[in-house]
């Protein structure tokens, strides 16, 4: 007999464990076995969902930027938001715009969008007012006032001789550079030469064309570039909050610098100045009352059509409480009743 084959048989021989009882452990262990394996299948196939499902919101933002390559971002809760700045902090959301009355503070037109900057959405806002003011057979000339970040060229000076609403729209303060208190010279400090067709910066060193033709700025308008001496700049004491560059400072003139110039001598007035001040208090009434006194801090809904729903409604509810405290309610049943 083959040795192997007679250990075995000793083996057998010897066990004194009852057949039964082996064969249940047998079966038990393998039961237990499929358990595990049962188990770890389970594991696998949360797994894979878990995977499949950020596979899916990976194709979607995958899809969404290949269509809009102009965005460098996505949000998977809310695709039609951008990044916003708010608070100090950048995270999706929208943009809520309106146009308050001066005499009673009452919204007349509101709207939502998700660009991240104010600046194309003036003329859009003009455009409702003046359907506004149709509408009511307003016939007289407004005055419209927005803050510095809507400040657009094109749609500012496009409205000064509008026969029905003329805008105000301040330049942006001075900034600071970074680190230091020192002021940063912006364009408005520098003056325009018609003679020699230079301009001069606020040290008084001159800065000449280096472009022959107009060229398009990122925001449409048509510019020239003008640039001054770099020796000069480098031995500027005010270099610091005038230029980072290695070269002379560079300018990026407007072709309608003469009209520009024109409007912010126009800022100065005092009539100018006095609308301006006035801007804070009236818009920022009704903001103030629809965040604190009805608690509305941000919006509910998800995508652009609902948000805009959802804001416009609110502004009908200040508009209402509005109206309820500036008159009395048999004359306000009254007119809705006519």
């Amino acid at each position: 007999m083959h040795p192997s084959a007679t250990a075995m048989m000793d083996f057998t021989l010897r066990s004194s464990t009852p057949l039964p009882t082996i064969t249940g452990r047998l079966l038990a262990s393998y039961h237990e076995g499929i358990q595990i394996r049962r188990q770890k299948v389970v594991e696998l196939t949360k797994k894979i969902q878990r995977l499949t499902r950020k596979g899916e919101k990976v194709n979607a933002a995958k899809e969404f930027l290949e269509k809009h390559p102009q965005e460098n971002a996505y949000s998977g809760s809310d695709p039609d938001s951008r990044l916003q700045k708010d608070k100090g902090m950048v995270q999706p959301g929208y943009k809520a715009q309106s146009i308050v009355e001066g005499k009673n503070k009452l919204i007349v037109a509101a709207d939502v969008c998700n660009q991240q900057t104010d600046k194309r959405l003036l003329g859009a806002m003009v455009e409702q007012a003046i359907e506004v003011k149709k509408g009511l057979g307003i016939e007289e000339k407004s005055d419209m006032v927005a803050d510095a970040g809507y400040f657009n060229e094109t749609d500012v000076l496009a409205n000064q001789q509008e026969q029905a609403i003329r805008v105000t729209v301040p330049i942006a303060a001075d900034g600071e550079r970074e680190g230091t208190k020192e002021k940063v010279f912006g364009q408005e400090k520098f003056c325009y030469d018609q003679a020699q067709e230079t301009w001069a910066c606020p040290m008084g060193r001159q800065l000449r064309r280096i472009t022959l033709e107009p060229v398009a700025d990122k925001n449409g308008r048509l510019t020239l570039k003008c640039q001054a001496n770099e020796e000069e700049c480098v031995a500027c004491p005010k270099r610091s909050c005038c230029t980072k560059g290695n070269g002379g400072r560079m300018l990026r003139v407007s072709v309608r610098h003469a009209e520009l110039k024109e409007y912010f001598e126009q800022l100065d007035s005092q009539e100018r100045k006095a609308l301006i001040r006035k801007r804070k208090e009236l818009v920022e009434h009704p903001f103030g009352t629809i965040k604190r006194t009805f608690g509305f801090g941000h919006f509910l809904q998800r995508g652009l059509e609902a948000v805009r729903a959802e804001f416009q409604f609110s502004c009908f509810i200040y508009d209402l409480k509005r109206v309820l405290n500036l008159l009395p309610l048999g004359t306000l049943m009254a007119a809705m009743s006519r």
